[in-house]
């Protein structure tokens, strides 16, 4: 279906459950898709995933929040569901849909939740919840991908790296900045 921008805008608002996929040009999609994040609580919760015909890769929609990097504070969900966008579009669907459960179960006890979502958790404490889930998922005789998120943000006129890992070999989850 098509219709005119403004009345797309109403449609998503009032009656987001009609939608499935929407294709919209860079602007229109970049506008739309800050809007939609609104509708299930902040940009800090939507990954998204560009698929071209020999390529793809993936980023969350909110950008690299700057002024609280290094603070601890951010809301990695959106990172983590992008690498579980990532790991099923490498195949690995068991993985990511373990991924997706380890953080529905997280918000549905609201346990360890971050400040934008209500919560007093700092983001090592969501992430080591995220882990904890993860830990508890894994079954004998299964073999998971090591869960490895890089991504930069710049600081002070400088760029930091952060590194989010999650192990299955053991329960650790780390995030830190690399300079």
């Amino acid at each position: 279906e098509n219709w005119l921008i403004d009345d797309f805008a109403r449609r998503l608002i009032a009656e987001p459950q009609e939608m499935d996929v929407v294709v919209l040009p860079s602007l229109y999609g970049d506008i739309f898709s800050d809007a939609a994040g609104g509708l299930i609580g902040g940009l800090g919760l939507c990954p998204s995933g560009c698929y071209g015909e020999n390529y793809a890769y993936f980023e969350p929609i909110h950008g690299s929040a700057p002024d609280i990097a290094g603070k601890n504070t951010i809301n990695p969900t959106a990172m983590i569901r992008t690498a579980g966008m990532m790991l099923s579009h490498m195949g690995y669907n068991d993985t990511a849909e373990r991924l997706e459960r380890a953080l529905e179960a997280v918000y549905l006890d609201e346990d360890r939740l971050t400040p934008d979502q209500g919560g007093f958790a700092n983001t090592n404490e969501f992430c080591q919840a995220v882990s904890d889930r993860l830990w508890n998922t894994v079954q004998a005789n299964t073999r998971m991908p090591f869960i490895h998120l890089r991504f930069l943000a710049k600081k002070r006129n400088r760029v930091a790296e952060y590194n989010l890992s999650v192990m299955y070999g053991s329960r650790d989850c780390v995030l830190e900045e690399l300079f």
